[in-house]
């Protein structure tokens, strides 16, 4: 189901099929990416950690292009952010069983929200 990614140039490909057109050119434009597929339906009624990745990231990190990634003194935060996409991604790929289905509209009702509006 998960995915393993090595470096943000993986995320961002990945991210480049949910999001046509869309330019990364920051680390910050790549976690946006990353929360938003977090909030669809289909992956917020499993997880919901990536609500929290922007506040473990610093402001530097954020700003900085993500032709810089990697580079040594992000080390630990591009983990996370690698960690926290592989986990998004994986979980919006996957076919959904009924059982999971059913999950995602007690989801929705746990929230008061009508479940046929689910998007699954």
């Amino acid at each position: 189901m998960s995915k393993k990614f090595d470096n943000i140039d993986q995320v961002i490909n990945e991210l480049s099929d949910y999001f046509e057109g869309s330019e990364f050119k920051t680390n910050e434009n790549v976690v946006d990416a990353i929360v938003e597929l977090g909030n669809t339906d289909k992956v917020y009624a499993f997880d919901d950690d990536h609500l929290g990745l922007k506040d473990d990231l610093s402001r530097k990190f954020l700003e900085a292009s993500t032709e810089h990634a990697g580079n040594v003194e992000f080390e630990p935060q591009l983990d996370k952010l690698l960690e926290q996409a592989e986990n998004t991604i994986g979980l919006a790929e996957r076919e959904l069983s009924e059982e999971q289905k059913e999950d995602v509209r007690e989801e929705f009702i746990s929230r008061g929200l009508d479940p046929d509006d689910a998007d699954i």
